[in-house]
This record gives structure tokens, C-alpha cells and sequence, in this order.
């Protein structure tokens, strides 16, 4: 489970880096291979390229809070076709 100062100070860096930008889902599974998954998308759908950007502040805040007491691998993804929508804000980038 992820710590809840941990995924507002996350929320907050993503909309710092990229206004438009918002959580969609943020999941952190333990185990042998610890992955930390977050999930964010615009209201007009969010590129590669801003894709890493937020990757990029979310892993400087990890390393410069130091977060986790264990290694980990950061996945920073825009929700996809296939998945659920989960927000009320996502469905009307997907009408149609």
C-alpha cells in the first residue's frame, strides 16, 4: 500500500510538470520485483514524450524524498485502450 503523503506529494509534482496532467490510477505492488504504476492522462490524451517527462520529476521526488526503504521499478504509463476508464473525467475523451 502506498503511503497517502506519498501519492499526494506524486499528484502534486505531476501537475506541477504538466498542468493538464492528472492520476488516473497509482499502484505499488511488493515483491521480488517491486513496481510502482502510475497511470495519468490529459482530457486530450497525453504523449510518449510527456509520458517521460513526469517520469522523470516523479522519479527525482522518490529519490529526493526517499520514499521507499526498498528498490523498486517506476512505471509511469497513460491508461491505454484496453483498460477500464476509471474516472468520470475519462469518458469524455473516450465518447465514440
Amino acid at each position: 500500500m502506498l503511503p497517502e503523503e506519498v501519492k499526494k506529494a506524486i499528484e502534486n509534482v505531476i501537475v506541477e510538470t504538466f498542468e493538464e496532467a492528472f492520476v488516473v490510477d497509482m499502484n505499488l505492488s511488493r515483491g521480488p520485483q517491486s513496481s510502482l504504476t502510475i497511470q495519468v492522462d490529459t482530457d486530450k490524451g497525453i504523449t510518449m514524450a510527456e509520458c517521460t517527462k513526469l517520469s522523470r520529476a516523479v522519479s527525482a521526488l522518490i529519490d529526493e524524498k526517499d520514499s521507499f526503504d526498498f528498490s523498486f521499478k517506476l512505471e509511469l504509463t497513460s491508461p491505454g485502450v484496453g483498460r477500464p476508464l476509471i474516472l468520470r473525467r475519462q469518458y469524455a475523451n473516450n465518447v465514440g
